[in-house]
């Protein structure tokens, strides 16, 4: 009977060590990602406006990348309730024109975003060691769009800047793994697809391009496309990202 109890509580120990050792772990990390955007109705405006200034119509902005901080708490073996936040940036698009010797202009225009949500994963071990799973988040992002335009003419220069800012909802659905490089750090992946819209964006404050006293755009007035329309700012798209995280 002695024998018998030993063996059960050695059983049970063995197998709490296992389940133990297989259970996910509360994490801090540091991400970096690459999202496509799809930006169709700001890239028509940015278009417009250097069709307008320049004569050329600017490429569109396809794409950003950024830089996050993820944590997240443990609270089952397979469940991590989490937060987290992103500085995003999109490329840069520009257009140049030269004349040699007398005058050159240059138009450049990006966006930017800082999304701040909570969420949670699930996920399940594939080994000792690998884990893989899903998640969904969501929050709110402030968006940034900017344009600067730069003249010089004869040796003499002029710049110009427009800021643009707004606020979207977001909501990131995504597959994600996790590889434990040693028992407190991994690597981590994730492939999904994320959800950031602002429907305007309104400019940041009260703008006089030439001096003269005159507000050419008033703060809060909103990008337009060249019907007079509201531009939205879309940065909704594909995202990857890969992340080291420290595990406890």
């Amino acid at each position: 009977m002695k024998i018998k109890l030993t063996a059960i509580l050695a059983a049970t120990f063995l197998f709490a060590g296992i389940a133990g050792a297989n259970s996910i772990k509360s994490r801090v990390g540091l991400m970096v990602g690459y999202d496509t955007v799809r930006m169709a109705e700001l890239n028509e405006s940015i278009g417009d406006l250097t069709m307008l200034i320049l004569g050329q119509e600017a490429k569109p902005i396809k794409a950003m990348a950024g830089l996050g901080l993820d944590a997240g708490m443990a609270v089952s073996e397979n469940v991590i309730l989490g937060a987290r936040v992103g500085v995003m940036k999109t490329q840069v698009t520009s257009v140049e024109l030269v004349v040699p010797l007398i005058a050159s202009a240059k138009v450049e225009a990006s966006g930017a975003a800082v999304p701040v949500m909570g969420g949670f994963r699930y996920m399940i071990p594939i080994d000792d060691n690998m884990w893989a799973g899903f998640g969904a988040y969501a929050g709110l992002a402030k968006l940034t769009a900017n344009m600067t335009t730069t003249s010089e003419t004869l040796g003499v220069t002029q710049t110009s800047k427009l800021d643009y800012e707004g606020s979207a909802p977001v909501i990131e659905g995504l597959l994600c793994f996790d590889y434990r490089i040693t028992e407190s750090i991994s690597l981590g992946g994730e492939l999904g697809y994320m959800s950031m819209k602002a429907d305007s964006i309104g400019a940041i404050k009260d703008y006089d391009f030439d001096g003269d006293g005159i507000i050419d755009v008033v703060k809060g007035e909103k990008a337009k496309n060249a019907a007079g329309e509201d531009s939205a700012m879309d940065l909704s798209g594909v995202a990857i990202a890969l992340s080291l995280n420290y595990l406890f």
